[in-house]
Order: structure tokens, then sequence, then C-alpha cells
């Protein structure tokens, strides 16, 4: 039955369901690495106390060995090194880490956790790597038929439009800004004169029942908002920042000579704005909370016509905007699409002859000048540079928050010492000197310090040297800062003490004891879960069970589950740093990569290269300025376009030139054996096309298919 199924498959079907098997497969054994035994299942270099069949995690098993363990890096210290690494340094710190019962995304209650952004992206990797080595019997038909690649549709999704939201049917947005004046008396010895002083408001239109609304708020008032819902909401808006007001906000002017001269004021704080209160409605307690509410429905206001005259020409500046986006988006695809078939000939030239990075590495060796490089090389060069450009645009000036970002960067970039990292780079050597602030930082502090402060602090936070002491400090600045929210919610949930106990009983058990509770749950909501378990303690009576979940009861015991769930995470890394087996993993980690990096960076004039960077962010900051402050409004989509990809062009001879200087400083080819290491990859591809049957998977030996259900699946 399972065979006549396959046979009846299309090309695009058999790759999909190849596809789709290898990531059940991935996933299970990803889920599998997190078991304190996971480096026994491995096999060695890690130490085992027991025989395992290699065949537990056959893929992982297959790409540690021949590709982590593999690493150049790693290789290039002696056997020995290489056993202690991984036996006496890497194993202990992942059974250690494994051990620990650290939140998954069910407890914290968020799409994506720090934690499972790293799993599917380590699954996306693999399945990536898997799915383009292993084959079926219809594989390379599929591969030579006409289809979109994900390299097609790629080049699209750096270009995503924001949505036009200046449309008047939308239920939320910041659609123009009103100047207010006020009397204030001047001065204390002058009460009978009095100034005129000036204030802006924003104009928020909004929907409640089907009917649009206009308030108007300031923003001070936003200010006050966002100190309630945190009042409200402790440990909730921890990723909501309020933006912050710009003294330079005077706004964008149009230099249209058809028509008037037009200052959009505070423009640049109205769409931070904006993305402030879309951020906020995704949170949904916050969305369904009567603060939000009150202030949207709160001081409503009746439009002008100076009003209307406003939001006009703020939408048609929106609209400028949106159309200088999708146009941005045309030329940058238009050019990426001139230069595709030269980048799938410079790919399926990697694959079918995969020295071809040793031999474009070389070349890059043999001449520093990027305008004499191979057209192959050109062609390479050129995308990238598109990349980038589309990249700076799309984060720093195409969406609403990209102020904020932006602010951020300049921020940083201004207060960096960088003329003291230069004279660091240029007059001392580097690696000794990191090196000599790593021992520093992870030598063991005497029982008996010089300093009496630091031995306090030691005992204090059970730390053995200055590193685990920095962080053990700050983990215990957070755990203060969810204390006393902790402090707040139980004032509100006296006579529900009962729950709080069995919150706090949850965040004690084992991991063991943690996945019986999941298995209670079996995919309800383990918060719920926690408050009915007859697992956890103390015993709730029957009659008080059940909580309305639409009660301000309910929203503060799931408060405090999250900040109890997260205060337990805290502790656990504070444990991480207080055992050895960190410690010993960054000092070997230092040991194995950095030295390496460094001791070639030193010859390499990395000096040049960081003022080289440098003048690039500056060059970057002045040239995203002058587009945000003077020329988005006016300018055309192919003069941003222009001028972004000649602040790449201007800058891209320092990257060549510092990557020409590794090649030829590098004695002893640390990066020419990586290169070599990453052609490994391209051989693996390369195999499907030189010996098909070597790489071949057969589908047919599947069992126990219905073939009804199977052929209605997309």
């Amino acid at each position: 039955m399972a065979s006549s199924i396959i046979n009846q498959l299309t090309p695009t079907q058999e790759h999909f369901l190849k596809k789709y098997l290898l990531e059940e497969q991935l996933a299970n054994e990803l889920h599998a690495f997190g078991e304190p035994n996971c480096c026994d299942l491995l096999g060695y270099p890690f130490k085992s106390s027991h025989n395992h069949d290699s065949n537990e995690l056959p893929l992982l098993s297959f790409y540690f060995k021949q590709f982590l363990a593999t690493f150049p890096f790693i290789t290039n210290n002696s056997e020995k090194d290489q056993r202690i690494f991984w036996q006496e340094t890497l194993q202990p710190f992942i059974e250690s880490f494994n051990t620990k019962p650290i939140s998954h995304s069910e407890e914290r209650e968020e799409n994506i956790t720090k934690r499972r952004q790293v799993n599917k992206k380590l699954l996306s990797g693999l399945l990536l790597f898997f799915n383009s080595v292993i084959i079926t019997n219809q594989e390379i038909t599929y591969l030579t038929a006409s289809h979109y690649k994900p390299s097609d549709t790629g080049k699209i999704d750096k270009f995503q439009n924001r949505k036009n939201t200046h449309q008047p049917h939308e239920s939320l947005n910041i659609v123009g800004v009103k100047k207010l004046r006020q009397e204030k008396q001047s001065s204390s010895w002058l009460p009978f004169y009095r100034t005129q002083q000036s204030h802006y408001a924003f104009i928020i239109q909004t929907s409640h029942e089907k009917r649009n609304y206009f308030v108007l708020k300031s923003y001070s008032q936003f200010k006050d908002l966002h100190k309630q819902l945190k009042s409200r909401f402790p440990g909730i808006l921890t990723e909501v920042s309020l933006p912050h007001k710009e003294k330079s906000d005077e706004g964008w002017q149009s230099s249209d000579v058809y028509t008037e001269s037009v200052v959009l004021v505070r423009e640049k704080l109205r769409l931070a704005l904006r993305g402030y209160l879309k951020a906020l409605v995704k949170i949904e307690e916050v969305k369904n909370s009567s603060i939000l509410s009150q202030f949207l429905l709160s001081d409503k206001v009746k439009l002008s016509s100076d009003d209307k005259i406003d939001m006009q020409q703020r939408l048609e500046h929106e609209a400028v905007m949106h159309q200088t986006q999708i146009e941005f988006q045309r030329q940058t695809t238009k050019i990426m699409l001139s230069l595709n078939k030269d980048f799938d000939d410079f790919k399926s030239r990697m694959v079918m002859y995969p020295d071809t990075i040793s031999n474009i590495f070389i070349e890059l060796g043999q001449n520093s000048d990027v305008k004499q490089l191979s057209p192959l090389l050109q062609t390479f060069n050129a995308w990238s540079k598109v990349e980038i450009a589309a990249t700076i645009y799309q984060v720093f000036i195409g969406q609403d928050n990209s102020i904020e970002w932006f602010n951020k960067v300049k921020k940083f970039h201004r207060i960096f010492p960088h003329n003291i990292v230069y004279g660091i780079l240029k007059y001392t050597n580097p690696m000794k000197m990191v090196s000599r602030i790593v021992d520093l930082l992870l030598v063991n502090i005497p029982s008996f310090s010089w300093n009496s402060e630091l031995s306090d602090h030691s005992r204090k936070t059970g730390s053995k040297n200055l590193l685990s002491m920095i962080f053990i400090m700050l983990l215990n600045e957070d755990l203060s800062d969810f204390n006393k929210e902790l402090t707040v919610l139980r004032e509100r949930l006296v006579g529900y003490e009962p729950y709080m106990e069995r919150i706090e009983y949850y965040t004690t058990l084992s991991n063991d004891e943690i996945n019986r509770v999941r298995e209670e749950a079996d995919g309800r909501d383990m918060f719920d879960t926690v408050l009915v378990s007859t697992i956890l303690e103390p015993e709730i009576i029957d009659g008080k069970k059940r909580i309305d979940p639409t009660s301000e009861v309910y929203l503060n015991l799931k408060q405090y589950w999250q900040l109890q769930i997260r205060k337990r995470d805290k502790d656990l890394f504070k444990q991480l740093w207080q055992e050895p087996e960190l410690t010993e993993l960054i000092k070997k980690f230092l040991t194995i990569f950095y030295q390496p990096l460094m001791a070639v960076f030193a010859k390499c004039d990395v000096h040049l290269a960081f003022r080289g960077f440098q003048k690039f962010i500056d060059d970057l900051i002045e040239t995203v300025s002058k587009i945000n402050d003077e020329e988005v409004y006016y300018l055309d989509s192919f003069d941003i376009y222009d001028k972004l990809k000649s602040l790449v062009d201007r800058h891209e001879s320092v990257i060549w030139e510092f990557i020409h200087k590794i090649y030829v400083k590098d004695d002893q080819h640390l990066f020419l054996n990586l290169i070599h290491w990453l052609e490994k990859y391209l051989n693996m591809m390369r195999i499907k096309f030189v010996d098909p049957d070597m790489v071949k998977i057969a589908l047919h030996g599947t069992k126990n298919i219905d073939e009804e259900l199977f052929m209605k699946l997309p």
C-alpha cells in the first residue's frame, strides 16, 4: 500500500515529503539533546559510561563527528588537549546545564523564547544541510525543474513593506500632531506678567464598537500610560520601551516647487509612538486592559480645519514614503535579478568544483584591489553591497521604530572610546593584553584578599573569580527588581496564598517532576495546570479551584507565575556562574579559539581595519541622518538607493584589504584550513551528482500510511 502511494508522488511532492521526514527526525534528536546524558549518546570524542549506539542520534552524531569534532581551531591542538576540551571541559558543562530546570516557552508563555530561537535556528541550519545532501529517487528531476527556490523568495524578504498604516480605516493610528498653547507665569517676582508656551499633542485615531474616534494625547500622557502599565503589569513590559523625545525633531520639510513649504513637526516622534502603541496591543493582557482602553477613548476631540490639513499632509507624506519603499524594492530587486544568473553560476560552480572558495581566497591573497578581481568575485562583491544597502534601508529608514534603532547606534558610537581602542590596537599586543585581562577575570579570588570589599562580595555571591562576581551581581540586581514586583503582587493577592504557594512549589521541582506536570497538562496551558494539578501542594479547597480567567485575580496570579519563573531562571544562572564548569569552559574556549585568531590579527594591522570601520559608521550616520532629516520627503527611490549604495562603495576597499592581509600574514594557514573545512560541506552536496546512490533514501519503505488522507495533504 505504502509503495503504491509513494510511486504516485510527483518530484516536488517527494522532495517535500523527504524534507518533512528529515525535519521530524532532527526535531526528535534535538529534543533528546536536552537530556543530561546527551554527550553519551553522541559518543566519541565524549567519554561514555555505556556503549551507546550512535544510531540513537544518527543525524546529529554524523554531523558532530564529521564537522564539529574536525573544526580546524580544535584540531590544531594536540590530541591530549582535544580530549581535555571535549571530555573534561565541555561535557561537564553540558551535563550540569541540562540538569537545571530552566524554563521552556510554555512556562514563559512567550511565542519565542531565546532558547527556542536558538533551537529553531539550529534546526533550520541542520535541515538545510541534510536536505541538500540526502536525495530521493526523483530529487534530481526536482532540482533541474523550474521552480521557486528559497534564494528567490529571500530576495524579496529583505524588502518586506510595512503595511500602509495611514489608511483611515485602520483601527489604531496616530494621524496628526496639534500645537497647543498655554499661559504660564514667568516668575515669582513678576506675578502680573504671563507668557505663552506651546507644546505638541498627538491625534490618535481609534475605533470602538464599529465607530471611529479621534483623541488628543500629549507626550506626558504617554509617559503616564507607560508608568501605569508597568505598575499594573509588572514583568510583562520588559521588551517594550517608550520612545524618547528628540530636541531636533522639528519635522520633515517638503521642497516641492509646485506646493507650499510643509513642515511636519514631531513627525519622528509620531511614527515612533505609533510603533509603541502597536507593540502594546500585541500583548494580550495590555490590549484588553482598562488602562489602555481609558487612554484610547478619553480626551476625544473634533478635528479642526487645520487638524485635517495637517492630517492630510502627514498621510501624503506617508504615502510618499510607502511608494519610496516599493520603488526601492523594485530597484534593488532589479539589480539582484541582473546578478542572479551570474550568482547562480557561482553557486553551481562552488558545488561542482568545491575548491572554488580556496581559489577565491588565494586570488584575494594575490590582489588587494577589489577593482582588479576576477568577474566571479566582482559578481559576489556587487551582490554583497546590494544586500548591505538594503539592510541599512530596512533597519534605519523603512520602519516605524527605525528612528529608535538609529538613535541607539548614534549614542553607542558617540560614547565608544574609538581613539583609546585604536591606540591600544596599534601600540600594544592585543593578544597578550586581552590574555592578561582574561587571566585577571578568571583567576580564583584568594580567601584572604588584599581587598576586603572584594572578599566580602566573593563570600556573599559565592563567586570564585571576578568574571563570575560581575555576572552574579548583575543577576542579583534583576532579582531585586523581581522581588519588588512580587511584593506588590502579594499585597494584591491577599486571601489567595495557597495559589501563590503552589506556584512557588512548582519552581522548586526537578526536571523529572516538571515533566510529570507537563504530561498532566497534555497540551493545556501550564499556568492553568499548576492551579489545579494534583501533583502540586498545597491542596486547593474544591470551591476555590476555578478562578475566572477574565478576573483581576487571575491576571495577577498569572503575573506572579511569570515573575517566579523568571526568578527561578535567574537563580539557576547564578548557580552556573558559581560552579567551576562554566569558568573552565570560558578559559578553554579562549585558549582554543581566541588566541589563534588574535595571533593572526596582530600581524594584520587590525588597528587600520578598526579605524576604517569607525569611518564607515561615521559616514553611515551622516548619510542616514541627511536622508531622515532633509531628503526622505522628496528624494525618489533611486536617489535613496544610490546614496546608500555609494556609502558602501566608499568603504568596500577596507574589508578586502584586511582579507588580503590575513592571507599574506597567516603563516600557519589557519584561515586556509578553515576554508578547506567549509569545502567539506560543498563536497557533501556534490555527492548526489557524482554518486547519487550513496546519499539516496528509499521512501517506499515507509509503512502504515493512510492513503486517502495522505493524498489529500497539500
